[in-house]
């Protein structure tokens, strides 16, 4: 393919089992400004899927394994891939495949053989709708990166919110939460602190306790970060994380005083977490301490009221099964 404006390619992910339908499809975009991923099943494709999110997909329906109308359901389901468009090619143009495929998902259905001039149309048609969701999506990544400006800025918590998001989206793994909950949970590790961004460096980085007014200022970043993201779908699941992120079971925590279960669930398993690696992350106003000791104080702090027993001795046991592996080792 000639080399082009990677702003005007169309990222497209093909999947098909059939050699020859999927040299026919290659063939007949290869002069179209579109790159596309190949994928022989759903199963290597969906998680291709999650990663790099498509403009389109494009699914046969008669494939080893998951079959295109489960695959269709999957990527409707995952917060990542819900609003990607799907074109269903199929050697069954009957009325019953095609009823079956728009119910599971699809946004348009090209019966084989096809019209090479039709499918082209559609993927263009399809791939630009895309492409517009995935600038939508790329403002995700602008605030992530607006979150790096906070750990650059945040002296002595360097490389906190890439650990957070990797022991997050780990621990969620262990309590069998859904993909999109996993997704959010790992998202929340990097943009959790994103409203410190309106925190005065000197208090980001002060070593000495904060006065009153330094607190006040200090305790409005989970809902500045929560105004900051709010306006993007994708992250509708992290907001509720990043507000209420240093909220209490017990209700002394802040900006609201939620206590127990009306702290939202992800909230609370991301607090674990969070504690978590400040304890064994070296700071400017303490040592990094090991894994054990610093269960222990996250588990003193559950007995105390802090934190949900329930999550916190999941995590001991996740932590004991080593399942976080290095990430869960001192970060001094």
């Amino acid at each position: 393919m000639n080399s082009l404006d990677d702003q005007a390619v169309m990222n497209v992910l093909l999947v098909d089992d059939d050699a020859d339908s999927m040299a026919l499809a290659l063939s007949a975009l290869a002069g179209d400004p579109v790159r596309i991923t190949p994928c022989v099943d759903a199963e290597s494709a969906l998680p291709l899927a999650v990663r790099h999110p498509p403009d389109l997909a494009i699914l046969d329906l008669e494939l080893p394994g998951l079959s295109g109308f489960e695959a269709a359901r999957r990527l409707r389901e995952c917060d990542a891939t819900r609003d990607v468009p799907i074109l269903v090619l199929s050697g069954h143009g009957d009325d019953q495949s095609r009823v079956a495929a728009y119910a599971s998902g699809a946004d348009c259905f090209l019966a084989k053989p096809y019209a090479i001039d039709e499918l082209r149309a559609a993927v263009h048609s399809l791939g630009v709708r895309g492409r517009r969701l995935h600038d939508i999506e790329q403002g995700c990544s602008v605030l992530i990166a607006l979150a790096e400006i906070v750990d650059i800025r945040c002296l002595d918590a360097r490389g906190h919110m890439e650990r957070s998001a990797r022991l997050a989206r780990a621990f969620g793994a262990y309590l069998r939460l859904d993909e999109n909950e996993q997704l959010a949970l790992e998202r929340a590790g990097y943009l959790h602190d994103i409203g410190k961004v309106a925190v005065p460096v000197d208090v980001l980085n002060s070593t000495r306790a904060l006065t009153p007014q330094e607190r006040e200022v200090m305790e409005q970043h989970p809902l500045i970060g929560a105004r900051i993201c709010e306006h993007l779908a994708t992250l509708r699941h992290v907001v509720p994380v990043i507000r209420h992120h240093h909220e209490r079971w017990d209700g002394s925590g802040y900006p609201h005083g939620l206590r127990g279960t009306d702290i939202p669930l992800l909230a609370r398993v991301f607090q674990v977490v969070d504690v978590y690696e400040a304890l064994i992350s070296e700071r400017c106003y303490k040592p990094a301490i090991g894994s054990a000791e610093a269960y222990a104080i996250l588990d003193d702090e559950a007995a105390g009221g802090s934190w949900d027993r329930e999550l916190v001795e999941h995590f001991g046991r996740a932590l004991r099964e080593g399942w976080f592996g290095a990430a869960a080792r001192t970060a001094g």
